[in-house]
């Protein structure tokens, strides 16, 4: 879904148009020039794509690559967002 934030598109369009063909998503967070950031420092709409992906009954795979300032804290920094989206 990021990737598709970042071509300019709306992810949550996409997981609306695909939600018969696709039943895992692959939900990451960055900026528009397609660097990378764990979920909730970027600018891609992360709650929105979990929210509409949620209400479609997708799976999701987080992905968070610049393991900052380590790997385990990045995923830290992640499972405490989903936490947060789920208040």
């Amino acid at each position: 879904t990021f990737w598709v934030y970042a071509a300019g598109k709306c992810p949550m369009c996409l997981l609306k148009e695909l939600k018969d063909r696709v039943h895992t998503i692959h939900i990451k967070d960055g900026l528009e020039n397609g660097e990378g950031f764990p979920l909730g420092k970027g600018t891609a709409p992360v709650a929105k794509v979990y929210e509409t992906a949620k209400a479609l009954g997708m799976y999701m795979v987080v992905e968070s690559e610049t393991l900052t300032p380590d790997g385990i804290t990045e995923a830290a920094v992640c499972i405490d967002y989903l936490k947060s989206l789920e208040k």
